[in-house]
């Protein structure tokens, strides 16, 4: 931890006492790791790349000068600045996100009014109510501005009064909803701002410096960075403590991906280079190893290799990789650089591609009542530097005359390096399980390209809803109301709220704030549902058993056809229960979904479909549960049934 060497008056009476902490004064630190889920770190050591995704900046009159850790950008307050192209990853919208930074000042601006007036860094598409956000000092406060249809907003104003020449370690945290600003490690709490509005989305690139032709920056600023979440205070003291030596600087291999054009068997394809850059800027990287590994690692060589022992501190070296297959479809390997960088081994992933292949390699129609359609494309892609040659396209397997190609951009020849589409239609004749083949028949050494498809028909659609639908649907429910066809049938003590029927009520969960994004994002035939009054999940949950129901009435079907179709999330771990026997497969994820299909265990009349979710023990600070489900089914109906109908 840094001493402090003098205390600032108070910025703001009962506001913010702030402990400053000359870098000059401290002792000889270490670097620190970085912290996980950042998405962007421009360095400033006499580059303008982004040392961790490679979104690259470039100089608009901007330079270099000494910085708090290696070199820094130097901005002359009047027409500097670096440029960014825009990037969705810090279109913060709801999410949280940290931004910080080093930045010394040589001279501050003050206006006297909130008109970004000294701009660390935004995103912003133009002057008025336009998309933005910007990190900025304003008539003398440190705040976060954004703008949009939501009119100007100037959050957790922090007073600031920097010293020209003196190092400050600036950040700004969003985390569930709340903005707070810290300054050389600390947090201004008593500033801190509350506000659920998602940020627009701008279009504009990526400035650091300047935000729409004002508030040019002048002085230093070094070590930009943008996270995807909310660092703790232990993070941010840590970055702040190490000082001038910074974040450990990572080597970087590229590309991390690679696709190799096909080759007949046993012939190599042309030399494909691969780069390995050391961003430490004071350090040489010590290099261990250069190898091959992963599936396929003999279809792969290394050819001239530049990485030997040493690469001084900024440098580049190449490593030449060519791919011979010996054998054919898609060939994997891993080109791994092994050092003593903190981030070592290096890895990029190597891909053979196969002369021809259909994606998706499988795909599931889902329950369709008999006589409609449901339609899924398939991409047939040629590879090669030759044209492909289809000479059929069609359908084997167990029910065939089921799938029909319905349109296709596939004639009997496909260009090189080309793509083209096929859409399948699926039309069941009958209820009940069908499978079938498509094939594609051609030139390719890996002809033919098959898909695995498979499909339910069924007779007349079931009354039965996902989570999150009003009352008999067909309409989803809005969030924060009463889940109109599940009900809570029993919960821990104290958890729930009567819905004066011997039940309670589920709730549809507020969107927009925890526990989103760490659950599953709501899908569009369903959304998420919980025990929480009004939906507000960012509460704590007891822990324990609840369980939701659905009744369905099967009056009129013939059960050996009916079948029950979906898939389901819960938080923490759930099970199905069908008229009180457990069936289908288990969940234990909030984040992605479990299919699941019911074919038996029906009766006539009212049936019951239970989901039991088990909340685990209370971990942090909230403990949210719910439940997503997206539920069809469908069943062929007795003669007397159908006539009935009508």
């Amino acid at each position: 931890m840094r001493l402090p060497a003098h205390f600032t008056l108070p910025l703001a009476p009962l506001l913010f006492v702030l402990l400053l902490v000359p870098h000059s004064f401290l002792s000889a630190q270490t670097c620190k790791i970085p912290p996980a889920d950042m998405i962007a770190w421009w360095s400033a050591d006499g580059i303008t790349v982004d040392i961790q995704a490679g979104h690259n900046g470039k100089l608009v009159n901007a330079t270099y000068g000494t910085g708090e850790v290696g070199k820094a950008f130097s901005f002359n307050g009047t027409n500097a600045y670096i440029q960014v192209a825009n990037n969705k990853l810090w279109d913060f919208g709801s999410e949280d996100f940290t931004i910080d930074l080093w930045a010394n000042f040589t001279a501050v601006r003050n206006t006297g009014t909130l008109n970004l007036d000294n701009v660390f860094i935004g995103d912003d598409n133009g002057t008025g109510d336009q998309n933005k956000w910007v990190f900025d000092l304003s008539d003398g406060v440190l705040n976060f501005h954004i703008n949009g249809a939501i009119g100007p907003q100037w959050l957790a104003q922090t007073p600031f009064s920097p010293t020209p020449g003196t190092w400050y370690f600036l950040a700004v945290t969003k985390s569930s909803g709340t903005y707070t600003i810290w300054i050389d490690g600390v947090p201004s709490t008593s500033t801190s701002q509350t506000y659920t509005n998602p940020i627009p989305s701008p279009t504009a690139p990526l400035i650091i410096g300047e935000a729409e032709g004002l508030g040019y920056f002048h002085g230093l600023i070094d070590e930009t960075e943008i996270f995807s979440r909310a660092l703790s205070t232990a993070e941010i003291e840590a970055i702040y403590n190490a000082g001038s030596a910074g974040k450990c600087k990572p080597a970087k291999l590229s590309p991390v991906s690679f696709s190799f054009t096909p080759e007949s068997l046993g012939v190599t394809g042309k030399v494909e280079k691969f780069t390995l850059t050391n961003y430490q800027n004071a350090t040489t990287l010590n290099i261990s190893n250069i190898a091959l590994g992963g599936a396929d690692p003999g279809d792969f060589a290394i050819g001239a290799n530049t990485c030997v022992a040493t690469l001084k501190p900024l440098a580049k070296c190449t490593i030449s990789v060519t791919f011979t297959p010996t054998a054919i479809g898609e060939r994997d390997a891993q080109l791994t650089a092994t050092d003593d960088a903190y981030n070592t081994p290096q890895v990029a992933q190597l891909i053979g591609l196969p002369a021809a292949s259909l994606a998706p390699s499988s795909a599931n129609f889902g329950t369709v009542k008999s006589g409609s359609t449901k339609t899924v494309k398939f991409t047939l892609t040629n590879n090669q530097a030759v044209a492909l040659n289809i000479s059929s396209i069609g359908f084997s397997g167990a029910d065939p005359a089921d799938f029909a190609v319905s349109t296709t951009t596939c004639t009997s020849s496909l260009s090189p390096q080309s793509k083209c589409s096929i859409s399948v239609a699926f039309t069941p004749g009958a209820a009940g399980s069908l499978s079938a083949v498509l094939t594609v028949a051609d030139d390719a050494n890996t002809s033919p390209q098959q898909a695995q498809l498979k499909g339910t028909g069924g007779g007349s659609p079931i009354s039965v809803f996902g989570t999150g639908y009003v009352a008999g649907g067909p309409g989803l429910a809005a969030v924060g109301s009463v889940d109109g066809n599940f009900t809570l049938i029993s919960c821990p003590s104290g958890a729930c709220v009567s819905n004066g029927n011997g039940g309670y009520d589920a709730f549809v969960t507020l969107t927009g704030q925890y526990p989103f994004p760490t659950w599953l994002a709501d899908t569009s035939s369903a959304q998420w549902i919980g025990p929480a009054n009004g939906g507000n999940e960012a509460t704590t949950d007891p822990s324990g058993l609840y369980q939701y129901r659905q009744t369905f009435d099967l009056t009129g079907f013939k059960l050996a056809t009916v079948v029950l179709t979906g898939s389901f999330a819960t938080d923490n771990s759930g099970y199905i229960q069908l008229n009180g026997v457990t069936v289908g497969p288990a969940n234990s994820s909030f984040s992605s979904l479990t299919d699941f299909s019911l074919t038996s265990g029906f009766k006539s009349g009212i049936n019951t479909l239970d989901f039991f979710v088990t909340n685990g023990p209370v971990g942090g600070t909230f403990n949210p549960t719910g439940l997503i489900v997206e539920l069809s089914g469908a069943g062929t109906r007795t003669a007397a049934a159908e006539k009935s109908s009508f």
